[in-house]
């Protein structure tokens, strides 16, 4: 029979200001993975808000992804492709990461659930983040590099891979390949 799987809310923390306190509906909510943006250079844009939520004052965001000029389909026709920037960016990443996720269970296994989604995505993050001064306290927690979680990056930024691992390992299958290919993806696109 068909699997049918309840796919968590992925939500962008939308900017307002990348102020302490500026994380808001929709991605501050406990029932979304909220992200927040990165660039090439594993630094937090100026344009990603922090954390902590105005309502209960969570940590937020969850994690980060890229999210400064990214490669996207563009509307003015249907092959067209533009670079955009920003967590409507970065949010597409983390979706993908998840998509993963509940395709590498195999048949017989069970497909994680929304917290432990989020629980691999925020335990495999990677941590190599370089935070601005200026962001380095919110809501009383530290930001400072090493300080996990954090309301700048949350627990860090999304490692595909690792969090990948640790379902496959979760559901017994730590052993051989992983099943999914997240090398180096080669591609062109014709104008």
């Amino acid at each position: 029979g068909k699997r049918v799987v309840k796919l968590p809310e992925v939500r962008r923390v939308p900017f307002r200001s990348p102020d302490c306190g500026s994380a808001t509906a929709p991605g501050d909510s406990p029932q979304a993975i909220g992200v927040g943006a990165t660039d090439k250079s594993n630094e937090l844009p100026e344009f990603s808000s922090s954390g902590p939520t105005v309502v209960r004052e969570r940590v937020k965001p969850d994690v980060v992804a890229p999210g400064r000029g990214i490669l996207s389909a563009w509307s003015s026709s249907d092959t067209s492709y533009q670079y955009l920037t920003g967590t409507s960016m970065a949010c597409p990443n983390v979706a993908g990461v998840v998509a993963i996720l509940l395709s590498s269970v195999p048949r017989n296994g069970n497909s994680p659930t929304f917290d432990q989604i989020k629980q691999y995505l925020q335990e495999e993050a990677g941590r190599n983040l370089t935070l601005s001064a200026d962001r380095e306290d919110c809501g009383g927690r530290s930001n400072s590099n090493g300080v996990f979680p954090n309301n700048a990056v949350g627990y860090g930024k999304v490692n595909a891979f690792r969090s990948m691992s640790a379902v496959r390992q979760a559901n017994g299958n730590s052993g051989g390949g992983v099943g999914v290919g997240l090398g180096p993806i080669n591609f062109s696109i014709r104008k």
